[in-house]
Formats: structure tokens, C-alpha cells, sequence
């Protein structure tokens, strides 16, 4: 098989993995609050994925070389149908069980999602090191299809008997394996030149410490969304459907803006288009709560914040300057006497996929305790303050203020000179 067949497996198995990230916010909230399950305890279990994740990750970062890409990503489809299979029974059992079976689900749901991405990532940079932007803008533009059905599918499934329907669902994953072996076909040999790695070394570097932090604040919004959106749109007065619609909205306003971003804001430097867009997800989650010392609780106010959140995160995520592992990490580990190899390639996709399953933990377990607390208002606006300070650190931390103000002092004695 050719690379488009292998770029085009790639691509399912990532799609088969972002539908069931955003198909369970429709559904399982509201049953998981009918059976008398609070809050913090429904984002401990949404929770469960990425930290499953995590430790996924830094396993495969560091023996996907021993166990192959190729087994690795067939594998991650393999859980992702196993964990709908677990997941299925959950409107029928008593409430002990449900959350067995809901930890369980979520448990392997993210060893999938580490699987996929990692070696994914992985194949992208080391094997297409020429097409990298292209490679990536299709990489987003997948993943924002899968979260857009995703929400839609879940609706559907929570119309009909979910039990079947997720067992359904799980069988069809099955179904796509052999065909995606065959289009995988065979992979190249590993080009091996650090033969001894310290990922602690690599972590600890500042800049590819601000790189990744980058990614926790990204993913810990879609960790703060995905448990209780769904809920706080409900209380609001939406219906199942319009409740479903707005996760499509975030989710396709995401995927345009992260195929458009390089064109949109190519002559701002990354790491303004960066800055500006934790000011854009901050301002996002005043008019979400809303904030009502600024915003009116209004409909419109509310649906006008989910595109503006999905820009400020095609900003922040999608902007060149960032991609996980891709240009920049990569850059910044060779001027720190790195090599390029499929050893550095393989370590920096999983410190990158570890940087995202992090901000998906972080984001459940305190937004669902803060809620608990607070409300969603309060903590929405908490949140907002929170990442217009990260957007302040990244400012002073990346050097983009020093280069503001460099070019300031380059600017006047020009002006003075005319």
C-alpha cells in the first residue's frame, strides 16, 4: 500500500478515536445525575481517560521502537471498540456498577487515544518531515470531525437503546481492523541516533517546558467543557438537540478556524497569534458562564462564546509555531544538542501527548469540584481570569514582550530621524 492509504488509516483510526471523546458529554452527565452521582465524581470519571493516557503515553514514547507502530495503532482501535462494549450497559445497572463500569470504559478509552496519537504523531513527523503543515492541518481537521459527530452520533445512540447501540457502535470499530492493517502495509526501519534519552532532561528544558504547558491549557478547556456543558446548557433551558448542536458549534468552529489559522493571521508573529488567543478563550468563558457583572444571561451571548472559544484554541493550538512536537519542540531540542531521530521524534509525541492528557485531567477534577462549590458562573469566570494569566506568562515567558518592546526602540529613533 501506498502513503496515501497509510496517511488515509492513520486517519480513521484518529477519527474513530476523537467520535467517542465528545459522543459521551451528550449523554452520560445526565445519566450519571439521575442516578444520584455529583459532580466532582462524574469529572473523576472523565478524568479516568487521560490519565490512563498519560502513563500510556510515556510508555509507548518509550518502547514503540520494540513494539512497532504499525501493532500500536491497530491496537488503540481494538480498546477504542472494547470500551464502548464496557460502557454500553450503563442506563440499565445500579449506580455502584455504573461507575465500575464507567471507570473501566474511560480507563481504556484513553490507553486508545495514547495508542493512536502517539504513534500517529509519531509516523507524521518522522516519515513526512517535508509535508509536516500539511500533514498537520489534516491532522486538526480530522480531529475536529471526529468531536463534531461525535456529539450528534451520542444524541442519536441516547434516542435509541444505548445498550445495543454502543455495542453496535464498538462491532463496527471491530470491522475496520483488518481493512486498516491492509492499508497501513509495512513501515520503514527506525533511524536510531540518541541511543540514551533522559525524558526528564528533555521535560525539564524551559522552552519545551512553556511548549507544553501550552498544550495543558488547551486540553484543560475541553476537560473543563466535556463533564459539564452538558448540564449547565440543560439547566439553561436547552433541549437534548440544542445541547448536542452547541458541542457540534464549539467542535466545527475549531476545525475551520485550525485549517484557516496560518492563512488568517500569517503575517502576526506565532507568538502573538498565540498570546492573543489565551485572551480569546478567556473572554470566551465570561460570556459562556456568563459573567454577569459584564454579560446578560442570553442566548446569544452564550452561542456567541463557543466560536470565539473555538478560535482562541485554533490560535493557540494550530498556529505553526506550536503544533504538538512539530516544528518547534523539534527546533528547540536540536539547539539544545539533540539529533533528529525517530528516538527524539517518538519522545517529544509522548511528552506531547502526556502535556495533553494532563490538561484533560486537570480540567474535570477542578472544574467539577469547583462547580460543586461555587456554580458554574463563578467558576467559569475564575477560569477565564486563570487563562488570561497563563496568556500574561506566555507574554514575559516566550520573549514576546522583550520583542515588543525591541521593536519599539528600533521604530522611534526612524521616526526621529524622518
Amino acid at each position: 500500500m501506498g502513503h496515501i492509504s497509510k496517511q488515509l488509516a492513520i486517519y480513521v483510526c484518529l477519527l474513530f478515536c476523537f467520535i467517542p471523546y465528545t459522543m459521551i458529554a451528550t449523554f452520560y452527565p445526565k445519566i450519571a445525575e439521575s442516578k444520584g452521582i455529583p459532580y466532582w465524581l462524574i469529572g473523576l470519571v472523565f478524568s479516568a481517560d487521560p490519565l490512563a493516557a498519560l502513563f500510556s503515553s510515556f510508555f509507548l514514547s518509550k518502547y514503540m521502537i520494540k513494539i512497532g507502530r504499525k501493532k500500536i495503532l491497530l491496537s488503540g482501535l481494538f480498546l477504542s471498540a472494547f470500551s464502548m462494549f464496557i460502557l454500553s450497559p450503563i442506563e440499565v445497572v445500579d449506580k455502584n456498577l455504573m461507575l465500575s463500569l464507567s471507570f473501566l470504559s474511560r480507563i481504556i478509552a484513553g490507553m486508545s487515544a495514547a495508542c493512536v496519537m502517539v504513534a500517529g504523531d509519531s509516523v507524521f513527523v518522522s516519515d513526512y518531515p517535508d509535508d509536516v503543515e500539511k500533514m498537520v492541518g489534516r491532522y486538526e481537521a480530522v480531529s475536529g470531525l471526529g468531536m463534531i459527530i461525535g456529539p450528534l452520533v451520542g444524541i442519536v445512540l441516547y434516542l435509541e437503546s444505548l445498550l445495543i447501540e454502543l455495542i453496535a457502535f464498538g462491532g463496527l470499530i471491530l470491522l475496520t481492523i483488518p481493512g486498516i492493517s491492509l492499508m497501513l502495509g509495512n513501515f520503514r526501519d527506525y533511524v536510531v541516533e540518541n541511543h540514551k534519552m533522559n525524558y526528564l532532561e528533555l521535560f525539564c528544558k524551559p522552552k519545551i517546558m512553556l511548549d507544553l504547558g501550552v498544550n495543558i491549557s488547551v486540553m484543560a478547556c475541553y476537560g473543563f467543557l466535556i463533564p459539564n456543558l452538558e448540564i449547565h446548557l440543560l439547566n439553561m433551558g436547552f433541549s437534548h438537540w440544542q445541547m448536542s448542536l452547541c458541542f457540534a458549534l464549539l467542535t466545527f468552529s475549531y476545525m475551520v478556524f485550525s485549517i484557516y489559522t496560518n492563512w488568517l493571521f500569517q503575517k502576526l508573529d506565532a507568538r502573538s497569534t498565540i498570546f492573543i488567543g489565551f485572551l480569546l478563550i478567556a473572554l470566551s468563558f465570561l460570556m459562556l458562564s456568563p459573567w454577569k457583572v459584564i454579560f446578560p444571561t442570553k442566548l446569544d451571548i452564550i452561542l456567541a462564546s463557543l466560536p470565539i472559544m473555538g478560535l482562541g484554541q485554533a490560535m493557540i493550538y494550530c498556529k505553526k509555531y506550536l503544533v504538538p512536537i512539530y516544528p518547534h519542540m523539534i527546533q528547540t531540542s536540536l539547539e539544545y544538542g539533540y539529533s533528529k531521530d525517530d528516538v527524539l521524534v517518538d519522545s517529544l509525541s509522548g511528552l506531547s501527548n502526556m502535556a495533553l492528557d494532563a490538561g484533560e485531567i486537570i480540567g474535570p477534577i477542578i472544574s467539577g469540584g469547583l462547580i460543586s462549590l461555587f456554580g458554574f458562573e463563578n467558576t467559569g469566570t475564575l477560569t477565564a481570569f486563570t487563562y488570561a494569566a497563563y496568556g500574561l506568562v506566555y507574554l514575559f515567558g516566550s520573549g514576546l514582550f522583550s520583542k515588543w518592546i525591541s521593536n519599539k526602540k528600533t521604530v522611534i529613533p526612524i521616526i526621529e530621524l524622518e
